[in-house]
């Protein structure tokens, strides 16, 4: 939570303290200003992410999911067949496209890409202030008095797109990889030189992201099918592949998921997201499991993965799980409550939310374990979590059970 709000108001912030420092001074309209920021963020966000999904029915793809933000999701409707998905923190967006045919498919999809920065550029271009343009950039990165003295909705849009634009098309992986996202700037310059086999994952979108949503709706017979035609049409697939081990863990067939990922995983050079997703998907498993075998391989995946990918939220939930086996729970609980905080999914929630029960229960915070069960069951209605009955009965002090044990023994005399 706390890392969250900083990357909300760290911007405005730094504002602040710039007025201070260059001596322009602050005003009661500055605390308007700064809890402004927010919305200024998230219709920025929203241009820019319209920008992708604009173009992309433009050259003929589809658009399949916009998500704005992170954390609890408080919206969600299908619009024109576009999930539209807004979460509680308006940090960052991503659009997810696909493709029903190959034609010309590399340049369509390095158009799409090119969508968002070119929204986020006129929106820039847009609100540039009508001076030189040195005296141009220095209001722009700076906007002191406007900030410490009127209502600057103008001048913070321009501050934060230009931000936006900068982060977007710089073509360095480190900048979101932490989150394992790539930026635009990445991809641009990536896409000309992608694989075929890169270029054709657009083909598979479609039918994994209807999958993973049929799956969260507890659409089991609809995923399956869904999965049995993708893999008969792309049976070599990666990610139709991963697919099917989402959905037999859905199902908690987990013996057989996890051997769907380490099959995949075996087979694919560690040279790409998905060889990381994967080692995160087999300590998943393997966490399921608990056999004593899978223990130190589940490790080495986990903290490998977490390693790369610190603040995506599937590793750090992976990676909590794996700790509290381990042991370490204390260790755990930091990175499964950022897990929660950050995860928008009510299945997935409610799986870091079981996890936490364990975490707490053994360290014996009991009053904590119980509230967590509470926040996890909430995410959880229909009871299909394979970690709910064992967080249910995590809560149980052992001194209480040894306990009740004795009274039983005392009553059977």
């Amino acid at each position: 939570m706390r890392n969250l709000l900083v990357s909300l108001f760290l911007l405005p912030a730094i504002l602040a303290v710039q007025c201070v420092v260059m001596g322009e001074g602050l005003s009661w309209i500055s605390l308007v200003n700064v809890a402004l920021f927010p919305v200024v963020m998230l219709g920025s966000i929203a241009l820019h992410e319209a920008g992708h999904a604009l173009v992309a029915r433009a050259v003929g793809l589809q658009v399949l999911r916009v998500e704005l933000g992170v954390g609890r999701s408080v919206w969600n409707r299908k619009l024109g067949g576009t999930l539209v998905v807004l979460n509680t923190f308006p940090t960052l967006g991503v659009t997810y496209i696909g493709a029903s045919s190959e034609r010309a498919l590399r340049p369509r999809w390095w158009l799409t890409i090119l969508g968002g920065p070119a929204v986020t550029a006129a929106l820039v271009w847009g609100l540039w202030p009508s001076t030189t343009f040195a005296r141009g950039l220095v209001e722009a990165l700076l906007p002191l008095e406007a900030f410490g003295y009127r209502l600057a909705v103008r001048e913070l849009l321009l501050f934060f797109n230009l931000w936006v634009l900068f982060i977007n098309l710089v073509p360095l992986q480190v900048v979101l990889r932490s989150q394992g996202l790539v930026n635009d700037g990445s991809r641009l310059f990536a896409i000309p030189f992608a694989s075929q086999d890169e270029v054709r994952t657009l083909l598979e979108m479609p039918v994994i992201i209807e999958t993973g949503e049929r799956i969260e709706q507890r659409d089991f017979a609809g995923a399956r099918a869904l999965v049995d035609d993708a893999l008969a049409r792309h049976p070599t697939s990666v990610n139709v592949r991963n697919t099917l081990g989402l959905l037999q863990l859905a199902v908690g067939e987990h013996a057989e998921a996890h051997a769907t990922f380490l099959e995949l995983l075996r087979a694919t050079p560690p040279n790409g997201a998905a060889y990381w997703f994967l080692r995160n998907n087999v300590a998943w498993t393997s966490f399921l499991l608990r056999r004593d075998e899978l223990r130190a391989d589940a490790d080495r995946h986990s903290a490998a993965v977490h390693g790369r990918h610190p603040h995506a939220p599937p590793i750090m939930n992976t990676r909590g799980a794996v700790l509290v086996w381990l042991g370490r729970a204390a260790e755990a609980i930091p990175l499964l409550e950022r897990a929660f905080t950050t995860t928008s999914a009510p299945s997935s929630r409610a799986s870091v939310a079981f996890v936490l029960v364990l975490a707490h229960a053994q360290l014996g915070e009991y009053e904590k374990a119980a509230t967590w069960l509470t926040r996890a069951e909430a995410n959880d209605p229909d009871g299909h979590s394979p970690l709910r009955e064992e967080a249910r009965a995590s809560l149980t002090p052992p001194r209480q059970e040894a306990a009740d044990s004795g009274m039983d023994l005392a009553a059977s005399r």
